[in-house]
């Protein structure tokens, strides 16, 4: 996630990032990857803490099974969204997206992802079409 962040930011940041008055194109990129490499390192942060403090008690992280359907959900949904956005627009395939993800979490219900899924799908087309005049269509191409 870290080395993402650094590599959005970089790239963002040939763009120009422009003043807060007059922002430029590279801006939001560039501050977004910001944003993830610092989210990226405490996640490690956290996750060697929690590690040190398993191995503390014995328990090895090591002998927990993967679990891989939080996996196979997540690269799932991004597929989903990159095929069904062009075809059926931006409220199905955010829709896709969510949905498909928040069901590789094992406590998620259909319902409950199905909400979660329908609230960003709308959230989404708020912001980037009407917020940010983003030339997406909403439904089909």
């Amino acid at each position: 996630m870290a080395g993402i962040g650094a590599f959005a930011a970089v790239t963002g940041a040939r763009y120009g990032i422009g003043t807060l008055s007059r922002i430029g194109p590279g801006f939001f990129p560039t501050v977004l990857g910001i944003v993830l490499v610092v989210l990226g390192l405490a996640i490690a942060f956290t996750a060697t803490l929690a590690q040190d403090h398993e191995a503390g008690r014995g328990h090895a992280a090591q002998d927990a099974p993967v679990d891989w359907r939080g996996y196979v959900a997540i690269v799932a949904s991004m597929i989903l969204f990159i095929v069904l956005t062009p075809v059926l627009g931006l409220v199905p395939g955010t829709f896709a997206c969510v949905f498909t993800a928040a069901m590789g979490d094992r406590k998620m219900t259909v319902l409950n992802s199905a909400v979660l899924a329908a609230v960003i799908s709308v959230a989404g087309a708020l912001l980037f079409i009407w917020g940010l005049r983003v030339g997406l269509p909403y439904f089909g191409s």
